[in-house]
């Protein structure tokens, strides 16, 4: 397919080029053709995005929407990799396994593919996804210049206990930080607390106001007992400990257990929807 419409390249080699003129008819064309067009934000520190930076982020953008309206041919991931030979995993030693992961990792990426996991995962099972799940994967036959498909292994197998430990883990560091955002996703958008339900809004305020008792908050330890995961929610059991500084000469030392629940937002993420929290009175 053509791209390569004036409004592309008709200035090019202009040094005069209207940049700003441009990125507005640029933006104007994705609106109309696509229903959407990137926001920037001006960073205080940096300064508006550069005119030309816009620019060619802005055409990247295009290209790729037009390479996806096209109608696109698919196929196996195996065969866009070009039918590798691949060992099964059960005839290698450990050692095996990780040379031809590597192997595999490069074939993908010389085809513009990425496999990664978010948490540490032992090699034979990465490994044996690709070959057994991933590479039956149906792909676009041909992706545009620069642009790579990432394969998330956690996207097909979620670690739902890891999810919600790291979401926890968070939320327990922005209190003893004293400064939990409006914007976390770590909570749901209603909290029950003993028999009262909070709102998100009400729940930061109130937990806030707990963290503000302290001139410094430190957890020193925590420690998830018991973790009951269910299809939509969770129960977290945890031993805590934290010292809470009062004044020079006063400090609270806390060490006791605790409990939260959690529900599975639109199955996308864990958030916090039950707390119970030792020392923490709303």
């Amino acid at each position: 397919m053509n791209n390569e419409e004036p409004l592309f390249n008709q200035f090019e080699d202009d040094p005069l080029l209207d940049y700003e003129l441009e990125n507005e008819m640029l933006l104007m064309k994705l609106r109309a053709e696509f229903g959407g067009a990137p926001e920037f934000f001006e960073d205080d520190e940096e300064g508006a995005l550069a005119a030309p930076l816009k620019y060619n982020f802005l055409k990247s953008i295009y290209s790729f929407e037009e390479h996806f309206r096209a109608e696109q041919t698919m196929i196996s991931l195996f065969e866009h990799l070009g039918q590798p030979y691949l060992i099964d995993e059960k005839y290698l030693t450990d050692e095996g396994v990780s040379c031809q992961l590597q192997r595999i990792r490069r074939i993908m990426q010389e085809r513009q593919f990425i496999i990664d996991t978010i948490y540490p995962t032992p090699d034979r099972i990465v490994y044996r996804f690709i070959l057994e799940e991933l590479l039956q994967e149906k792909v676009a036959a041909t992706l545009p210049p620069g642009f790579f498909r990432h394969f998330i292994y956690e996207e097909f197998h979620p670690n739902h206990q890891r999810d919600i430990e790291e979401q926890i883990i968070q939320f327990f560091q922005h209190l003893s930080e004293q400064s939990i955002p409006p914007s976390c996703f770590y909570l749901s958008d209603e909290i029950v607390v003993g028999d009262i339900l909070f709102t998100k809004e009400e729940a930061i305020s109130r937990l806030m106001l707990f963290a503000g008792l302290f001139a410094s908050l430190e957890v020193t330890k925590l420690e998830f007992t018991s973790t009951v995961i269910n299809e939509s929610s969770a129960k977290i059991q945890f031993r805590i400990c934290y010292n809470g500084l009062v004044s020079e000469n006063e400090i609270i030392n806390v060490d006791q257990a605790g409990h939260l629940g959690l529900i599975y937002k639109d199955e996308l993420i864990w958030q916090i929807d039950a707390l119970d929290i030792p020392g923490v009175v709303f």
